[in-house]
């Protein structure tokens, strides 16, 4: 698996893994439980259509963007690994999680992005536990990686 020494991949892979993670917890939480009111892929689709997703193929686009996204989010943290080393790696995944949760939901409402301006408890709790689920297994995946190169 020679591809895996390079970092930009590892992020990548391991951001994607994570946010396939991140948003089946997403509609776990929403459709199943009940718990919150919109999905992350609905914040996507804000993103990429200006609205909500009306057919099924734009549900799908906004899956694969988000995706997309969390891939370079992985990308941006393994990259901020070689300032900071990867010790304490859950610790470190699990504040750059939150923080990257924190900064994109105050850019939404700093530009009044529809969905983002104004939310509900329980969907900003449950974008919350998306958030960390989606800083433990960045950090989960990353450290399979790194035990897979060096055996």
């Amino acid at each position: 698996m020679l591809f895996l020494k390079d970092r930009f991949v590892r992020g990548s892979i391991a951001g994607m893994i994570a946010g396939i993670i991140m948003n089946m917890v997403s509609y776990l939480l929403v459709r199943i439980l009940g718990f919150g009111e919109d999905l992350l892929t609905d914040y996507m689709a804000e993103m990429l259509f200006g609205r909500t997703p009306l057919m099924p193929v734009e549900s799908v686009v906004a899956l694969i963007g988000h995706i997309l996204f969390t891939g370079t989010l992985g990308v941006v943290f393994v990259y901020i690994l070689t300032i900071v080393d990867s010790d304490y790696i859950f610790y470190k995944a699990l504040a750059f999680a939150w923080a990257s949760w924190f900064i994109l939901y105050s850019l939404g409402i700093l530009f009044e992005v529809p969905l983002l301006d104004k939310n509900t408890v329980s969907t900003i709790i449950g974008h919350g536990i998306t958030s960390t689920v989606f800083g433990v297994v960045l950090a989960w995946v990353l450290s399979l990686i790194e035990k897979r190169m060096l055996s």
